[in-house]
């Protein structure tokens, strides 16, 4: 009879945890609605700003920033381009190097 109890009340412990997961996750929902792209860019910084104090051996970057490395990359650009491109991204990438 104990054990039965206890059966009982795990499965009860496991649906209110669930029904608390989705309250959640309704309530993320509901926030992630009203981004706008500067906010999901602000995010985006957040989230590679919190992988770069981790462990790991792999470095991601942001759009921006690759989108800066193709351009230098490419052989057609002028040398005032690539000045304005630098010019540009500067401050990007002091605050990244900083960190």
């Amino acid at each position: 009879m104990h054990e039965q109890k206890a059966a009982v009340q795990r499965k009860l412990a496991r649906m209110e945890g669930a029904k608390a997961h989705q309250a959640e996750i309704e309530a993320v929902k509901a926030a992630a609605e009203n981004l706008n792209d500067k906010s999901l860019a602000y995010y985006y910084i957040r989230a590679l700003d919190k992988l770069g104090k981790g462990k790991s051996t792999k470095l991601v970057f942001p759009m921006e920033l690759t989108r800066l490395a193709d351009s230098i990359s490419n052989k057609n650009m002028s040398d005032d381009d690539l000045e304005k491109l630098l010019k540009k991204y500067a401050p990007i990438v002091k605050k990244l190097a900083n960190k």
